[in-house]
């Protein structure tokens, strides 16, 4: 064997080896206290970007010089879609913004392939809008990172609403708008809150976050701090719905009752007493993914003040 024959064949052995190791990580189950992160989720999945640049880089170096590139190119697309059709079956989540993430990256490793070849002008401009877009698509990964650890040094405590983040990581539901701005109090309160209005409406407006610790495991209970009342009473019933990673499979979903008066008070969920909807399985607290808070079928105009909500 020649030296040249032979480094084509470690390039080829290379390539071969790369190309296991993409589909692994493709399709391979990944836990959800990792994929519903506030941080390892989305950089989970900007690394399509490098996964497939890596893809175009390896299928090229198979095909040979003839239309290596355009091998490439419709190998990698194949894999894109194939990927996402599999990981429905291995308990992962088919996104087309992940299909996204893998087009900038075949789009990334074109352009290092055409620049080694010697087609600089189009392949720097190829490298140059791939590296762009690349960059605004992870403009959001420094504040995710900060958030994850803002999360993890306040546990217990998930939202005090004094500190980011904060009410802007909460969004309405059903009719509800969320007002910030504490009502004048008969006792002590905080001077940062969650507060959602709703007319009475017979549904179930409230607010929701999905920016949460994923990881509940040893607390045994939420307890939620704050008051409510509805235009002819100084109470309101509400209710909390909390979903793990399972409810994208099956739909099931937790729910428990409380009430607010119109003084400041603390209600204790336990989590053994959350009831089951559409499933008869048990909470996992290890893998929550979404917080909601809502008022019950109201009558009558709802306010609601949440203040502080802790892990127990």
């Amino acid at each position: 064997m020649t030296e040249t024959s032979g480094s084509r064949a470690a390039v080829r052995l290379a390539a071969i080896a790369a190309l296991a190791g993409v589909l692994i990580l493709l399709v391979v189950p990944i836990d959800a206290r990792l994929r519903f992160d506030v941080f390892w989720g989305p950089l989970g999945d900007r690394l399509h970007t490098a996964i497939f640049a890596a893809v175009v880089l390896a299928l090229a170096a198979l095909a040979g010089e003839r239309r290596a590139l355009l091998t490439a190119v419709v190998g990698a697309l194949a894999l894109a879609g194939a990927s996402e059709l599999v990981q429905a079956w291995v308990g992962r989540s088919p996104s087309w913004q992940d299909v996204g993430h893998d087009i900038v990256g075949i789009a990334l490793g074109s352009g290092i392939i055409l620049v080694a070849r010697g087609r600089r002008p189009a392949g720097v401009l190829l490298l140059v809008g791939a590296i762009a877009v690349a960059l605004v698509a992870s403009r959001d990964l420094p504040d995710a990172y900060r958030t994850r650890n803002a999360l993890l040094e306040r546990l217990p405590v998930i939202y005090d609403f004094e500190s980011p983040p904060g009410v802007e990581r909460w969004s309405p539901f059903f009719g509800a708008t969320i007002d910030d701005r504490p009502e004048p109090s008969r006792g002590d309160r905080h001077d940062g809150v969650l507060g959602f209005r709703a007319a009475g409406s017979g549904s179930f407006p409230g607010v929701a976050t999905t920016t949460l610790p994923v990881d509940w495991s040893g607390y045994a209970s939420l307890q939620v701090t704050g008051r409510g009342r509805m235009a002819d009473a100084d109470s309101v019933v509400l209710g909390l719905r909390l979903e793990d990673a399972d409810f994208l499979e099956d739909g099931g979903y937790f729910v428990q009752q409380f009430a607010f008066g119109a003084d400041r008070t603390s209600c204790d969920v336990p989590f053994d007493s959350l009831t089951p909807r559409q499933v008869s399985r048990a909470f996992d607290a290890s893998r929550v993914i979404t917080l909601k808070f809502y008022a019950v079928q109201p009558v009558d105009s709802v306010f609601v003040e949440i203040d502080h909500v802790e892990l127990r």
